[in-house]
């Protein structure tokens, strides 16, 4: 059998939210790709339309799968699918990792909980022939893991992981600097040559205690995963540093190229320590068997199970309808999807158009990736032919909407019909909740503004961004009125349900500082003012808030 491993890591929302919500809560859904490191190779055909091999290897289909599970979730009732993008943000700024196929599973759920989500979604793809195997892991992400005294202290070992790694880290360039001293001699370069490389041996040794400690103490409703070749490279670094240093055997030229790539490898390992140890909770699995020609009724069995299995409620039913009959188009929309973030998608978009130009899903992405690119003219028809072909999809007038904002930015009625018409489709799709919200807000008809952002945090009551927009809204909705300062404090609840999803959601520190200040709350202003510049150390802000803040000190002590 040749494996596949495979991009479907699902992330899904609580649905859970006390204000009145609109007739179908929904959890909120993203499709994140985890691929193999390896996955097998295959070139595309040089020309759209050529034959599609089902024999041929498919790491297009394992690269694809999450766009493919995205677009089942796209068509199920009670779900909102989120942006990868806004994930990808998310893990960037707080792990400091791109979203990819190599991405520690551990650091995703780290961030997915921080994010206020609630289950992470494991996929795998097998081929063999023509037969497809999918299989599906649910793990819960929550409050409730983090808070355990066992994963607690195992998060504490894999801190102490990333400290040893980059220790190492700066050995190798210790080691680096002391080969180009040209005042030492050769005998004290070997000296300490030892010395450094007993460091090294040292770390090796504690980074190999710190992972059987986490194995051993993993609770039962855990599994854990460690990359033992890659633990035992790490330790034969340190003897390769040192004999490319020592060895006089080496010129000084091969010394710097040896020299250049060990560095290059313990700065990969220092980024990416997590992947040695991989701790995630475990979960029921099913498997989703059948050939290459019933690709898309097994996704949508897998995205009815992974939906049922989260608690989406008798209202994730699925629209019962093929994206495309034509595989060769789905491979190019396969690997559109897997490409997303690369800039090269609206190629392959066009491609799988070319061949199927019928395939309204293709037409849909082609149409946000034209959005994305700010090609508002390309993504107008785009938009227009998927909103044809497909009269399900409320994402065709909603973007139809964006796009009218755009053009017209006064002209708010164009918006709400296309809004309104997204509505017909689905009663409780959240972007249109935000759309309406967005534009009410910016033509200063407040009252209308908070009306939408209060139905979008209802039907999406894990996002930040809804909360944060509905605290501008009441800031803004009363001011000068009898009412504002109730407003405000209603606005206070607003940016503190946002941080209590996201404590580092600098922007909402901001408002909620400014805020206290307004009701003379000198200890909570500086506290989110200090907060704010934590996070965003180089805004422009910064030397206003800092010149208040001495102010503040100045009058009424240190704080």
């Amino acid at each position: 059998m040749r494996t596949i491993a495979i991009g479907a890591i699902i992330l899904l929302a609580a649905a859970a939210g006390a204000q009145e919500a609109p007739p179908l809560a929904r959890p909120a859904v993203t499709v994140l790709p985890f691929v193999d490191e390896s996955p097998v190779q295959e070139e595309l055909p040089a020309v759209p339309g050529m034959p599609f091999d089902p024999e041929a290897p498919m790491p297009w289909l394992a690269d694809g799968l999450p766009g493919l599970l995205e677009l089942a979730f796209q068509r199920a009732a009670s779900i909102n699918v989120v942006p990868r993008a806004d994930f990808a943000l998310a893990l960037r700024k707080r792990r400091g990792l791109e979203l990819a196929a190599d991405t520690p599973l551990a650091d995703v759920t780290e961030v997915a909980a921080r994010e206020g989500i609630t289950h992470v979604v494991g996929g795998s793809f097998y081929k063999d022939g023509k037969d497809l195997e999918f299989k599906i892991r649910i793990w819960p992400v929550g409050e409730e893991i983090a808070a355990s005294p066992e994963l607690e202290a195992m998060a504490e070992r894999r801190e102490e992981l990333h400290h040893l790694a980059e220790s190492m880290r700066e050995s190798g360039e210790e080691m680096r600097e002391l080969m180009a001293d040209t005042s030492l001699s050769w005998d004290v370069k070997k000296t300490r040559a030892a010395e450094i490389k007993t460091r090294m041996d040292s770390v090796s040794e504690r980074m190999a205690e710190l992972t059987a400690e986490i194995a051993s103490a993993v609770p039962p409703e855990f599994t854990v995963e460690i990359d033992e070749e890659r633990l035992a490279e790490m330790e034969e670094l340190s003897a390769e540093l040192h004999s490319v240093v020592t060895d006089p055997k080496y010129s000084a030229a091969e010394k710097e190229a040896r020299m250049k790539e060990l560095r290059a490898r313990l700065h990969a390992y220092a980024q990416h320590i997590a992947k040695v140890v991989v701790v995630a909770p475990k979960g029921r699995s099913q498997e989703f068997a059948g050939n290459v020609e019933e690709v898309f009724a097994l996704s949508e069995a897998a995205a009815k199970y992974v939906l049922s299995a989260a608690g989406a409620g008798a209202g994730a039913g699925l629209i019962a309808r093929e994206p495309t009959a034509d595989l060769g188009a789905f491979k190019w929309f396969a690997k559109g999807t897997a490409r997303y973030f690369t800039g090269e998608q609206i190629s392959f978009f066009l491609n799988a158009t070319q061949q199927d130009p019928n395939f309204a899903e293709a037409h849909l992405m082609l149409a946000e990736a034209y959005r994305k690119e700010k090609n508002f003219s390309e993504a107008k028809p785009a938009y227009e032919r998927a909103r044809e072909l497909a009269d399900y999809y409320p994402a065709a007038p909603v973007g139809l909407a964006a796009l009218a904002r755009k053009e017209d930015p006064e002209n708010v009625d164009a918006a709400a019909y296309l809004y309104n018409e997204a509505l017909a489709l689905d009663p409780s799709y959240a972007p249109v909740f935000d759309g309406q919200g967005g534009m009410y807000f910016a033509s200063g008809d407040y009252e209308a503004a908070r009306e939408a952002y209060e139905k979008f945090v209802a039907v999406w009551p894990s996002n930040k961004d809804g909360y944060y927009a509905l605290g501008n809204t009441l800031w803004l909705l009363g001011k000068d009125s009898p009412e504002w300062k109730a407003l405000l404090r209603e606005a206070i609840e607003n940016y503190d349900q946002s941080l209590a999803i996201d404590p580092d959601f600098a922007a909402a520190h901001y408002n909620l500082a400014s805020v206290y200040k307004i009701f003379e709350d000198v200890d909570n202003a500086i506290f989110h003012y200090r907060r704010y510049i934590e996070l965003e150390p180089d805004s422009p802000k910064r030397a206003e808030i800092e010149e208040t803040l001495a102010d503040w000190e100045a009058k009424y002590g240190p704080k």
